[in-house]
């Protein structure tokens, strides 16, 4: 997906961190943030290249839809944190160089790891946050991931969704490719872990061989 000009991506980018302002201005969980993010209409849009719900609705707007939560909001003008303004632009660097989905964005690199991480990386190129990304997905690929997120075993999971045992064990651990996996067996696998299918399968992913 890509954005045509530098004024589009800035818009995006400010309402985003808007919204992580906001949501911790009002005292949200950090956890419920992510989840509230992951599953609004607003993201799968952008996920899916439709930058409309981003540039064409107001910040306010957008947290209220997106929050469902407009009577806690601050009326008034409130302060966007570097911090928060760092982890925008690194999020979107990520989101839009390996073309992945926020949630698999949020199980490798959560808020809170995101802010642990500020001092670190806030000032280095953004190209030393995606060789990060990349050896975390090298060291755990997304099915063991969210397997471990989930507290799912690969006999449950093989159980509830009727691939074999060493079929699922073979990605889990990396001796067979995620990237050879069966359309089929990811929409089985997504939807018992309840994620989106492209949380799993990261076929786009070139720069790892996982």
């Amino acid at each position: 997906m890509l954005i045509n000009n530098d004024h589009d991506y800035e818009i995006i980018n400010l309402h985003f961190e808007y919204l992580l302002t906001m949501a911790e201005h009002i005292g949200y969980p950090l956890n419920v943030i992510e989840n509230r993010l992951i599953k609004s209409y607003q993201i799968e849009e952008l996920e899916n290249g439709n930058l409309s719900p981003f540039l064409y609705s107001n910040a306010k707007d957008l947290f209220s839809e997106i929050f469902n939560d407009s009577k806690n909001m601050v009326q008034g003008h409130i302060e966007l944190s570097w911090t928060n303004k760092w982890i925008t632009q690194a999020y979107f660097y990520l989101f839009y160089r390996f073309n992945i989905t926020f949630e698999l964005l949020f199980a490798y690199l959560p808020i809170q790891k995101m802010k642990s991480m500020f001092n670190l990386y806030h000032e280095m190129d953004n190209s030393n946050l995606a060789n990060y990304l990349i050896e975390q997905v090298k060291e755990t690929n997304p099915l063991k991931l969210f397997l471990k997120k989930r507290k799912i075993s690969l006999k449950t999971l093989s159980e509830n969704t009727n691939i074999p045992l060493s079929t699922l064990s073979s990605y889990s651990q990396g001796s067979r490719s995620i990237k050879t996996m069966s359309l089929e067996n990811g929409v089985k696998i997504a939807s018992f872990l309840r994620i989106k299918v492209k949380s799993l399968l990261i076929n786009n992913w070139k720069e790892i061989q996982i």
